[in-house]
């Protein structure tokens, strides 16, 4: 090896030329460094082209399968929307509009594994995904073990029961259930989001008999509900309702009460619990 600047022949690990002073730069090692750079810089681009060379189905289903190790080959994009913008204000103060980046896409995917559908959506500008997976499993299994709980109360004054998975939706008619495999049928189309689901029972005694003498179970079906949501996490997503022969409503109104709808007769129960309701004389 000889030094750049003055031709001196060089020893081997020599730092300094002897002749010119003229530092001796390891190009081995400028080398290497470079490489390493190189390499890195390579690893980066290669990674972030294939995310964004992916479509978005595949890009879902990637994330799908990561988070929870299993096949989704079901994969519908439903929509895209832009991201909206967002005023930012204080007690009605306006501090101006934070703009909307990217957009969000909205897709339907389905389980082979569970048999049900449910949504994803994805958020271009933040890279962020939100699925409702879970929430549909836990959903169709707690709806289909208050039904169990409800016919096993009730099961001596029933004369059916009906079932919706989306109560918010108008255009949704209660569905006659006559099992568990009715409710799990419906629920694993149900691809609304979070929609409130109920379960309605009709039974062939009036409302004050009812309540009278089913008092201590009505209030244990309640409790039962209030535990199911804590222990589902679905606050205000699963609900039951009792029609009486007298066509009165009992709405369990979980962490309130159970409450008493005369819909069809002016001056009667209008939301007393069932504590007032049991304390009349008569109905």
């Amino acid at each position: 090896m000889r030094c750049k600047k003055c031709n001196c022949e060089l020893e081997k690990g020599c730092k300094v030329c002897p002749v010119c002073f003229e530092p001796i730069k390891n190009s081995n090692y400028l080398s290497l460094v470079i490489v390493i750079i190189i390499v890195l810089l390579m690893i980066v681009l290669v990674s972030n082209s294939g995310d964004s060379d992916l479509s978005g189905e595949e890009r879902v289903r990637r994330y799908l399968e990561e988070e929870y190790s299993e096949n989704f080959e079901k994969i519908t994009l439903l929509e895209i929307a832009k991201n909206p913008d967002t005023k930012l204000s204080i007690d009605g103060s306006n501090f101006g509009t934070i703009k909307g980046k990217g957009e969000t896409e909205a897709y339907i995917v389905h389980s082979d594994k569970e048999n049900i559908d449910f949504e994803v959506s994805y958020n271009t500008h933040k890279k962020e995904f939100y699925d409702n997976y879970e929430f549909s499993l836990t959903l169709r299994k707690s709806a289909v073990e208050l039904y169990e709980k409800v016919k096993d109360t009730f099961s001596s004054y029933s004369e059916k029961v009906s079932f919706s998975y989306d109560t918010n939706n108008e255009s949704l008619s209660p569905i006659a259930v006559t099992s568990k495999e009715d409710i799990y049928n419906q629920l694993s189309n149900c691809n609304d989001g979070e929609p409130f689901t109920a379960i309605c029972m009709y039974i062939n005694m009036d409302s004050f008999e009812f309540c009278k003498t089913e008092y201590d179970n009505i209030k244990a079906v309640n409790d039962y509900i209030v535990e199911l949501e804590k222990s589902s996490e679905l606050y205000s997503h699963i609900g039951f309702l009792i029609y009486t022969k007298d066509r009165v409503t009992l709405e369990f109104d979980r962490l309130d009460a159970v409450r008493i709808y005369d819909r069809f007769a002016t001056g009667k129960a209008w939301g007393e619990t069932i504590e007032e309701f049991v304390q009349r004389e008569n109905y």
